[in-house]
């Protein structure tokens, strides 16, 4: 017989761990690769609620829900957070995720906030 060494706490820590990662990486599965330099597209910053700002480039095309999605691969879910634009100020609703970048103006280089949900 194989006894375990983990204590019932470790496992419950090991199990949280292991979900965590499997929702990010099932974020990672639902975002597009970045396009080439060719292709017409949004260059989005996003400041994060850590203070750490992160680029990446999306196709007009795209869905906001998409970009949701890229969000939470990095931590950041869409249960949990938010997308809001400075200027001009707005916060972007639920009903707006099956938007395009391109249906929402948002076609250059624009700066987008990671806020935690209220």
């Amino acid at each position: 017989a194989v006894v375990s060494t983990q204590s019932t706490g470790e496992k419950e820590k090991q199990l949280k761990e292991e979900t965590e990662e499997a929702k990010l990486s099932s974020f990672e599965d639902l975002v597009p690769p970045e396009p080439d330099s060719n292709t017409p597209s949004s260059d989005l910053t996003f400041k994060l609620p850590s203070g750490e700002r992160i680029n990446r480039k999306f196709v007009h095309s795209t869905q906001l829900k998409v970009v949701a999605y890229f969000i939470g691969s990095k931590g950041y879910p869409p249960a949990s957070f938010k997308l809001v634009q400075n200027f001009p100020k707005r916060q972007f609703d639920e009903d707006e995720m099956h938007l395009t970048l391109e249906d929402l103006g948002l076609t250059r280089r624009e700066i987008l906030y990671v806020e935690e949900r209220d």
